[in-house]
């Protein structure tokens, strides 16, 4: 959480999420989700990087599901993540 401040936004297919409180609980259910430790496999595809944006293009594969297409996007203002973008097609097993 160290990469976010409280202004951080996170947008997503359930609406925007903003705060360090909210952050960290949205991403506490989704690790949890994603299944227990050293259970789960992502793999970078390509990484687009402009000025203060980045984009990482992933895969991934949990105990629960295949996610064969991620992607993030990254707008870093002060060396903290401003706004982040996520959105996945997962496929329960």
């Amino acid at each position: 959480m160290s990469d976010y401040t409280e202004e951080s936004l996170l947008l997503t297919e359930n609406g925007p999420i903003t705060g360090l409180a909210a952050l960290r609980e949205c991403s506490g259910a989704a690790l949890a989700g994603m299944s227990a430790p050293r259970t789960y496999e992502i793999a970078v595809d390509d990484l687009r990087v402009e000025g203060e944006a980045a984009l990482p293009i992933w895969r991934g594969t949990t105990e629960q599901a295949e996610m064969p297409f991620a992607v993030d996007m990254f707008v870093i203002e002060d060396g903290k993540i401003a706004i982040q973008t996520f959105a996945a097609k997962i496929e329960p097993d």
